[in-house]
């Protein structure tokens, strides 16, 4: 089954084992780190959570982390810029993410591009839903994104007032949101 792309909003209500952020806007894969331990919790409320930067990985403690619990207990293991993940803890990711183990969910967030893209496309082979967390960078997203924050926020707003809202703050999301 290929990728699945979806918004955080849309989560299904059981999470897959291999989830896959793509895009480095730090606001939208916060809010999808956070709309993906929620789900988590809603699943297992004694879910273990950890996040680690993919820099600072190595095999043994990949192992640790991904490997089958005594206990049996659910994990959320989330992998931010997997894109630097070293060489030595990519030949132990990468199993996990090829067969991913029961009871863990593995989250990969990736900004994209060329580095790494062996874990990327590995990724998307494996049954994974991927949520896109790419920087808005054309003027249509940044109008999309801030018509969906008023709905999200239970209101509307007419098109010209989000045109002048948007020229007024500029384009950092975080401004926009707020």
């Amino acid at each position: 089954m290929p990728a699945r792309t979806v918004s955080p909003d849309d989560l299904p209500d059981h999470l897959p084992p291999l989830v896959l952020l793509v895009g480095d806007e730090e606001l939208l894969v916060g809010r999808a780190i956070s709309a993906l331990s929620a789900a988590a919790r809603r699943q297992e409320p004694d879910v273990t959570e950890s996040e680690i930067a993919g820099g600072e990985l190595d095999g043994s403690e990949l192992h640790e982390l991904l490997g089958p619990s005594l206990f049996g207990d659910a994990r959320l293991v989330v992998v931010r810029s997997a894109q630097d993940v070293k060489v030595a803890a990519l030949a132990v990711l990468k199993p996990y993410v090829e067969s991913p183990t029961d009871g863990i969910t593995i989250v990969l967030q990736h900004a994209g591009g060329a580095p790494a893209k062996a874990l990327l496309d590995t990724a998307r082979k494996s049954k994974v839903l991927e949520i896109g967390c790419a920087k808005l960078t054309r003027p249509e997203e940044r109008l999309d994104f801030v018509r969906n924050e008023v709905r999200r926020a239970g209101g509307r707003i007419a098109p010209d007032a989000v045109t002048a809202l948007v020229d007024a703050v500029g384009s950092d999301l975080r401004e926009l949101a707020a």
